[in-house]
C-alpha cells in the first residue's frame, strides 16, 4: 500500500493516511517500509511516457504491530514515515517535512 495516497512531483514525503496502518493492526501483520528513488526521472506525475532508468528500492525493517490497538494508528504510521525519512536523507539528501498522518 502507498500511504501517501498520490504520487507527487518531489522526492520528500508527504503526509501518510492512517488505513494502512488499521489494516495492519486489524490483522496484527508487520509493516515493512519500503522507500523507492528514481520514480521522477522514469515516469513524472501526470506523464504517460515511461523513461529508462534505474529505481532504488529499499526495503527497511518491518514495525511489528503485534498487540497494538486502533489508537495506536497513528504512531505506527509515524514510525515508518519516519523510518522511510531517514533512509530518504540519509541516502539521497532528501529533507521530508515532519511526520503528520490525516
Amino acid at each position: 500500500m502507498y500511504p501517501e495516497g498520490t504520487r507527487g512531483r518531489a522526492y520528500a514525503l508527504r503526509p501518510f493516511k492512517k488505513g494502512p496502518f488499521v489494516f495492519a493492526i486489524q490483522a496484527q501483520v508487520p509493516v515493512v517500509p519500503v522507500y523507492i528513488h528514481g520514480v521522477l526521472e522514469v515516469q513524472r506525475k501526470g506523464e504517460l511516457a515511461v523513461r529508462p532508468g534505474t529505481l532504488h528500492v529499499h526495503y527497511l525493517p518491518a514495525i511489528d504491530p503485534v498487540g497494538l490497538g486502533f489508537e495506536a494508528r497513528e504512531s505506527l504510521a509515524t514510525r515508518a514515515y519516519e523510518a522511510m525519512a531517514a533512509c530518504a536523507l540519509e541516502r539521497y539528501g532528501v529533507v521530508s517535512p515532519p511526520a503528520r498522518a490525516r
